[in-house]
């Protein structure tokens, strides 16, 4: 599966399938991260809804039974949130995004996905990615202090090898030691809506390949943001309302 990104692709499934949901859960399939999720320039992104409840898991696998032929997946449900609180947590996937993150990949300890093997073999993957995790004794492949499941996720979800990296080898500085301070990206558009964006950390020395990387998501979501699907959709008040309710902080 050769797929590029595409935001054409991303217009086209949400506007399929945004009517498929109430809008007040369909108004987060036009989040950044979704967006770049459903352009398959991602593997895996999750969405926290705002005042979503149990009763809302349903709808959203009904959407996930129609996508999943066409290659995403949607799943949710209830975790604990901030002070105890329960949340609405939706995962987004893609199997292109998955193939193509995996497969271009030099990340240590991070196994290729091939998107023949289908929705199984993504939790057959993650199974495998939790096993190897567990068994990586520290300073292995990463000279930092993270949890080496973090790789997997860092590099499912787009970012740069030299990114997930830099992130891996972040280690706890001593009592007499100066931390070191990473950058944080700007994706263009990533804050067309308040919401989680795409940003990550990065070394300074890795500037030029990051500028390459963040320009990509970045014209990915100004294509989509300025679709006519979009524009059409901005201009529905249901969707409106429901993004008003969505961007609240």
């Amino acid at each position: 599966m050769d797929t590029e990104p595409s935001a054409e692709r991303a217009a086209e499934r949400i506007q399929a399938w945004y009517s498929r949901l109430e809008p007040r859960l369909g108004a987060y399939l036009v989040d950044p991260n979704v967006v770049l999720t459903l352009a398959d320039a991602r593997g895996q992104t999750e969405v926290y809804i705002r005042g979503g409840t149990a009763e809302d898991v349903a709808p959203i696998e009904r959407l996930s039974e129609f996508t999943e032929p066409r290659g995403v997946r949607f799943q949710a449900k209830m975790i604990e949130g901030k002070g105890g609180r329960p949340v609405l947590m939706m995962n987004v996937e893609s199997l292109a995004g998955y193939e193509r993150t995996t497969q271009n990949t030099q990340v240590p300890g991070v196994a290729r996905f091939d998107a023949r093997t289908g929705w199984g073999g993504v939790d057959d993957w993650w199974e495998d990615a939790w096993r190897v995790a567990k068994a990586t004794k520290p300073g292995t492949y990463f000279s930092g202090d993270t949890d080496p499941i973090h790789a997997p996720y860092g590099v499912v979800k787009g970012y740069p090898d030299e990114a997930v990296v830099a992130v891996m080898n972040e280690r706890r500085p001593g009592p007499d030691e100066e931390p070191k301070l990473l950058n944080t990206t700007n994706v263009p558009y990533s804050d067309h809506y308040p919401s989680a964006q795409p940003n990550y950390s990065y070394d300074s020395k890795d500037e030029a390949v990051v500028a390459r990387h963040v320009a990509g998501w970045g014209k990915i979501l100004e294509q989509y943001y300025f679709s006519d699907a979009h524009r059409a959709l901005a201009a529905d008040p249901e969707f409106a309302a429901a993004r008003r309710v969505a961007d609240e902080s």
